[in-house]
């Protein structure tokens, strides 16, 4: 319903239409359009259109009411508005102050499409040429022109913008700040990166809290040091950038792995994999890019051939964060391998089978947290098979263990049949061939035994690399008793627990009974489905006996 005055209005200006003169016609016209403004009714304005454009006797009124129309049009028709505001300047070009702002209103309208930006850079700077008297409109405009020229790389025009809205707007800090920035940008994109760190250190000095544009700048102008090869500034640069960003900021792996690859570009490798280590220990970085930092330290160490070096760095990164293993199937591949290639056949084939656990595990967790129903070894990595497979080779001389390994893979300890103690029940062979001690090994995992000490998922991962997997299954069983509402990849931590623990015993080499047995211990208790105690169907926690 209308409002009375709207209505007023409205009946007014419909009763001029039909009695004025032209200029009265054209009052009334526009009194007509701010009713319908006032009343929220669709534009439909084409009747408007033609009726000011035939009344060019009245340039100045008729340019208004064109004006009028397009602000009308331009949030529900912008197309529509943008050819209003051209009809407007072909028509009455020197009606002021509509003509000028009908350029403003036109760049804006046209700045939004890449095909139409070039004539959007033509309308501002028309406007801007005409020195209008509106700082509001004149500062949008400046900067809206100055974005448009580095868009399309026209960098000197930029600059020339931007400094002069620095120049007449040195109030409006933010934006002054963005200018700044801008500035740098263009510079970088030019190959000028001294010069553009100037206008870095301008923004810090001038404006210290814009730190999201002076962080941006920097780590462009270090990446730009690094391409021009001027590695002593791209180090500063790098270095700087690091201690400013907050340690969840999302430039942070970019940073860490430019001034790696800056040190492999200076042959200075040992620093690169000092940049490495510190991603792979960075815990608020995601696994992709610690995994990826595994990758780069795994490749320093062969290029300069060094398996003993593989080594050492495999055990560290177990030391360091033991659940990494579960995620990069890298770590203990390149374990193996080197292993292998030092003639250290026992010690490759227990971490081949420390990376077969794992596996299982990683295909045990991805099916529980997708809600997939399947078992086994569908999901398993089949590289870790085969480096059990590789290493039983290597340490027996034939296949015959390797197939009954994968015989035990496929089916588990009760055979074909699903049955434990019947004739085809299969035994893991690599259960023969422990972890043979290694003090330099055993010494780290055993401090980070006692730094996990409350962490019984890492611990659990710990225990199933140093092959102890009685310790492991103990540290898992932990894991889901003691409760908690999210795990390592933050999402339901209790059922993730189960299916995490339910795994590792198979991998371990359980029987299906005993897993069944513990869950059957946590639902019941003791005492068994009777609920008495001391009678044959009494309960016992399958974990707890096991030999430490």
């Amino acid at each position: 319903m209308m409002q009375p005055n709207a209505l007023a209005i409205a009946v007014l200006a419909a009763g001029a239409l039909w009695a004025g003169t032209g200029r009265e016609e054209l009052l009334a016209l526009r009194a007509s359009l701010a009713a319908q403004r006032t009343l929220g009714r669709a534009s439909g304005l084409a009747a408007e259109l033609n009726f000011a454009i035939a009344h060019k006797g009245e340039p100045d009124l008729a340019a208004e009411v064109l004006y009028d129309v397009a602000l009308a049009q331009r949030e529900n028709e912008p197309a529509a508005a943008a050819k209003t505001l051209e009809t407007l300047l072909e028509t009455f070009p020197a009606a002021q102050p509509w003509a000028t702002q009908a350029l403003y209103e036109l760049g804006r309208a046209l700045a939004t499409r890449t095909a139409t930006q070039p004539k959007a850079i033509e309308c501002f700077e028309k406007y801007l040429a005409s020195n209008p008297a509106d700082p509001v409109r004149r500062a949008d405009a400046l900067l809206s022109v100055a974005r448009l020229y580095q868009a399309a790389s026209k960098h000197a025009e930029a600059t020339a913008r931007y400094r002069a809205f620095i120049e007449q707007f040195p109030d409006r800090a933010r934006q002054c700040a963005e200018a700044l920035a801008a500035i740098g940008v263009a510079l970088v994109e030019q190959k000028q990166p001294k010069e553009a760190y100037a206008f870095y250190q301008q923004l810090l000095a001038q404006y210290p809290w814009e730190a999201e544009s002076r962080r941006s700048l920097l780590l462009a102008i270090a990446q730009a040091f690094r391409t021009s090869e001027d590695h002593e500034n791209a180090v500063a640069a790098y270095d700087k950038l690091l201690r400013e960003l907050p340690p969840a900021d999302q430039r942070r792996p970019q940073v860490y792995m430019g001034l790696g690859l800056l040190y492999i570009q200076k042959g200075e490798s040992h620093k690169a994999a000092e940049v490495y280590r510190r991603v792979a220990a960075d815990k608020a970085l995601g696994y992709s890019y610690r995994t990826s930092a595994y990758r780069q330290l795994f490749d320093l160490q062969r290029k300069v051939g060094e398996n003993a070096g593989v080594i050492r760095l495999a055990y560290e990164i177990i030391a360091a964060q033991p659940s990494a293993t579960l995620h990069s199937s890298s770590v203990l591949g390149e374990l193996v391998d080197a292993l292998v290639a030092e003639g250290r056949v026992d010690e490759a084939l227990a971490m081949a089978k420390a990376q077969w656990r794992l596996a299982y595990l990683a295909a045990g967790a991805y099916a529980a947290s997708s809600g997939s129903s399947s078992s086994g070894t569908a999901g398993v990595a089949q590289d870790a098979i085969f480096a059990v497979v590789r290493a039983l080779k290597a340490k027996e001389g034939s296949l015959r263990a390797a197939s009954r390994f994968i015989a035990f893979v496929e089916h588990g300890p009760e055979g074909p049949d699903g049955i434990l103690g019947n004739a085809d029940d299969i035994a893991d062979p690599t259960a023969g061939y422990p972890l043979p001690p290694n003090p330099e090994r055993d010494k780290a995992f055993a401090a980070a035994a006692e730094r996990f000490v409350s962490e019984p998922l890492e611990l659990a991962f710990l225990y199933l690399c140093w092959d102890r997997p009685h310790d492991a299954l103990r540290a898992f069983r932990r894991h889901y008793l003691e409760g908690g509402t999210t795990d390592l990849s933050g999402g339901p931590r209790l059922p993730r627990a189960a299916a995490l623990l339910a795994h590792a015993m198979r991998a371990v080499g359980r029987p299906e009974a005993e897993v069944e047995a513990f869950f059957d211990f946590q639902n019941l208790g003791p005492a068994g489905k009777d609920g008495k105690l001391n009678t044959k169907d009494d309960l016992k926690d399958p974990i707890l006996a096991l030999p430490k």
